[in-house]
């Protein structure tokens, strides 16, 4: 395994991030019991594929998003249970097998085979997505590698009140049924949010307090105490051993080696 990350049970794997029992697979993200991946994301048994997303036990596929079930399929989305098509097109065996070739032929003349799906057909814009949290840009560092940005801030809808994160009750049981017809104004951002029922009967079961942050300022709250995923040259404190490490230099932590680790553990 080379550089990879909340990975478990990985085998001749490289270059991968959050996973489970994936053998001879490179490039990926969020894949489970997947065989002979590249460039793929967010897969569950897939074996044989390249450059795709959301697709789910399926074998030799090229291109395809959010597949079910499919064998042989190249740029296809939303299909369960096919073999065979392109474009979501029906073919049979043979043409499918004569079509493919002929096309990869012309993406490569294009510059357009070998890679993920291109940035350009995102329907967010970067501050939308986590990348901006895990590789956060300037709006005009983003624009300027031709990413999208977003300017969209969410109107409070007519005819509901609104009340203030701070007048919210401490304890859920004083929580009534009527905060559904509210906006709450997040105690950070003052950026409005809603509660659903679904979310309402959650926390009374759990008896957890309401939310008083936005769904987005939740989640950088989370992210923030979560670790960096950048890279930095240290020395293990313990051997002296030149090592890479996403805690920095400027971090009080103590950063061992994965021999003089060992050694503390067992």
């Amino acid at each position: 395994m080379i550089h990879g990350y909340n990975a478990k049970y990985f085998e001749d794997c490289m270059y991968a991030y959050e996973g489970h029992r994936n053998t001879d697979c490179c490039d990926i993200m969020r894949c489970a019991s997947a065989e002979l991946l590249y460039d793929c994301a967010n897969i569950v048994e897939l074996k044989m594929g390249a450059f795709c997303s959301l697709c789910y036990q399926c074998d030799n596929l090229l291109y395809c998003d959010n597949c079910h079930g499919c064998s042989n399929c190249f740029g296809c989305f939303g299909l369960k249970k096919k073999k065979f098509c392109i474009l979501n097109k029906q073919y049979t065996k043979e043409e499918y097998e004569t079509l493919v070739p002929t096309i990869v032929a012309a993406m490569e003349n294009a510059s357009e085979w070998g890679e993920f799906f291109p940035i350009r057909l995102s329907a967010f814009g970067y501050n939308e997505s986590k990348a901006q949290t895990w590789y956060p840009l300037t709006e005009a560092d983003a624009r300027s590698r031709g990413f999208a940005w977003s300017i969209y801030e969410q109107k409070v809808p007519e005819g509901l009140k609104t009340i203030n994160a701070e007048q919210l009750p401490e304890d859920i049981a004083d929580v009534p049924d009527d905060i559904l017809n509210y906006v709450v104004s997040c105690e950070a951002s003052g950026k409005p949010f809603r509660l659903i029922p679904q979310e309402l009967a959650f926390y009374r079961k759990k008896g957890l307090p309401v939310p008083r942050r936005a769904p987005l300022k939740r989640l950088e709250d989370l992210e923030a105490l979560q670790n960096s995923r950048t890279l930095h040259d240290r020395t293990c404190g313990k051997c002296g051993k030149a090592i890479q490490t996403t805690y920095s230099p400027d971090r009080p932590e103590k950063v061992l080696c994965e021999g003089c680790y060992l050694k503390e553990v067992y």
